[in-house]
């Protein structure tokens, strides 16, 4: 029976496999020869974790944040615990520190209307607390990667 939910289901799992096509390529060429060996990363920003998981594949010891796009139905069996949904200024890992972080073509939507492209009075000040945020979670010497299109 093809139900509302299995159709969700399925769209997300070809989100996904979409997502992760378009990134893993971009991985192997760019991020992960970035990555010091050894490193605790994350991504912040994650979408719906395509990135994180190709890293972890890659042996990379990464995680995942998102205020709101993951779907743990379509991610591998225990990958939720590397995930976390929420905003990094309110320190989903709490305590915990990373080598290094990055953010991919998030910084722009930051601030803005509806997570969009409309600055309003506020986009700066958030940037502000975003990347402060974001430079509070890195361990000493820890690097942050942010890029935007």
């Amino acid at each position: 029976m093809d139900t509302a939910e299995s159709r969700t289901s399925r769209d997300e799992r070809g989100g996904f496999e979409r997502e992760r096509h378009r990134v893993e390529p971009m991985l192997h060429r760019f991020l992960i020869p970035m990555v010091p060996h050894g490193a605790r990363v994350l991504s912040i920003g994650c979408g719906m974790g395509s990135d994180v998981i190709a890293l972890r594949e890659a042996g990379v010891d990464a995680y995942g944040l998102d205020p709101s796009r993951l779907a743990f139905d379509v991610l591998p069996d225990g990958a939720e615990k590397f995930f976390r949904v929420g905003a990094i200024e309110d320190l989903p890992f709490g305590e915990e520190k990373f080598d290094f972080a990055y953010s991919l073509d998030v910084i722009e939507h930051v601030g803005c209307k509806d997570f969009g492209t409309i600055v309003t009075d506020e986009t700066e000040a958030t940037r502000i607390r975003f990347i402060s945020s974001c430079l509070r979670l890195l361990a000493p010497g820890g690097e942050l990667m942010l890029t935007t299109s």
